[in-house]
């Protein structure tokens, strides 16, 4: 009898960016985590394209995780649309 195969777990924080074993089709391989739970949303950093993927099925295709260090996390989004002024 076979014994399974070792899990791979990863401990993901928002803002991780994900190295995947196979491309987008825009080319890119690298993707930033931007929702946690069940569902893992993850948007291309290639395009932009936003998907939300179920987590066992996110965990079998990351190649590595690269951690941004702490504090110094890079925000989704820049433009001014994302951030309304305050009345």
């Amino acid at each position: 009898m076979r014994s399974p195969l070792p899990s791979r777990t990863f401990k993901l924080k928002i803002g991780d960016i994900l190295h995947m074993k196979r491309e987008h089709p825009c080319g890119s391989r690298r993707w930033r985590v931007w929702k946690l739970g069940l569902d893992v949303g993850i948007e291309c950093l290639g395009c932009g394209r936003r998907v939300k993927v179920r987590r066992e099925k996110l965990e079998r295709r990351i190649k590595r995780v690269i951690s941004p260090p702490d504090g110094n996390m890079t925000p989704l989004s820049t433009s001014p649309a994302s951030h309304p002024d305050p009345l």
